[in-house]
Order: structure tokens, then sequence, then C-alpha cells
């Protein structure tokens, strides 16, 4: 077993309108290599880079995009989600499309408008799925790709946190920044 010790930066970013104190702490475990972990409000996030040139961790970390530093913290955490409130409207539009194209008569196109009208949609994609063979109808063999989408507000928050920790890291006089 191999034990090493390493030295931990640990800040306290607080008083930012709209958020919760947020704990961040840096660990540069070699020449280009560094681990971050940030914490706020219950949640938490870590990543690390094992390339990241000369820089320190907190040097990388505010040169790289929020979106980039969101996708690597929260990989699993998506900027775009499905936005039912505007379901029937797209599906609407692609009616048109569709008709226009001649891929619908005037006939066909009324009545999938009808059943638009008519329909309860579901609120999430999963319950989409209860209803697959209507939304392979309107939309094709693929329509969970062409659903309408709106901005994830959980990605919009985490964007956030990222965005003031690097405002913070850049202005900390304590720090390799």
């Amino acid at each position: 077993m191999k034990v090493t010790e390493s030295t931990v930066r640990q800040i306290e970013i607080t008083e930012v309108k709209g958020l919760d104190p947020i704990r961040v702490m840096l660990s540069d475990l070699g020449p280009g290599q560094g681990r971050i972990n940030i914490e706020c409000w219950g949640k938490s996030w870590a990543s690390y880079w094992g390339g990241m040139g000369k820089q320190t961790i907190a040097q990388f970390f505010c040169w790289c995009s929020d979106h980039y530093l969101a996708g690597n913290l929260d990989p699993n955490l998506p900027a775009n989600i499905f936005d039912p409130e505007h379901l029937s409207d797209s599906l609407k539009r692609t009616i048109i499309k569709e008709r226009k194209r001649g891929l619908l008569s005037h006939e066909e196109a009324r009545e999938q408008f009808d059943e638009i009208e008519e329909a309860d949609f579901p609120e999430t994609v999963d319950g989409l799925w209860s209803i697959n063979e209507e939304m392979v109808k309107l939309l094709g063999d693929e329509w969970w790709y062409r659903l309408p989408e709106k901005s994830n507000p959980d990605y919009e928050y985490l964007c956030r946190i990222i965005k003031t920790v690097q405002v913070a890291l850049a202005e900390d006089k304590g720090g390799a920044a």
C-alpha cells in the first residue's frame, strides 16, 4: 500500500446574490494534474484532469468554459430538457411542414391536427412512451429526437456556480489562479 500526502486548498464563497455558500477544494496532484470539488446547498460536484499543461487546477478551471466544466463535473446533466408546454405547437408545426412538402394530404393533416387538439399529452418523455404509436405517427420512428426542448434549470444553476467559482479564483490573492 502506498500512502501519499497532498495539499488541498479550500475556499469558501459567500454573500453571492441568489446562491448559497459555495465550498471549493482544489488539489494540485502533480505537474498538469489536478482535482476540484465544489459543494453548494447540499450538492457536490467533482472532477479530475490529468493533462492541464503547466497550469494549476485553479488556473485551468478559470481558463475553461463553463459548459465544458459542467460536462465534466456532472456528465449526466443535460443542458436542455423536454418542454411539454410547447409539444402541441411543435407537433402542429411539423404537420404544417409535412403538408407543404406534400407528405400529407389535406385530410391527413386535418385529422392529425384534430388529434393533437384533443390529446392530453403526458408531461414527461417517459410518459410519452405510453403513447409511442401516436408519437411515431406524428413525428416518425425516432420521435424523441424531435421533441421541443427548453433550458435545464439545474444545468443553468451549475453554470452559475461554476462562473462564480471562476470569478472567485481569479480574484483570490492567496491562490495561484
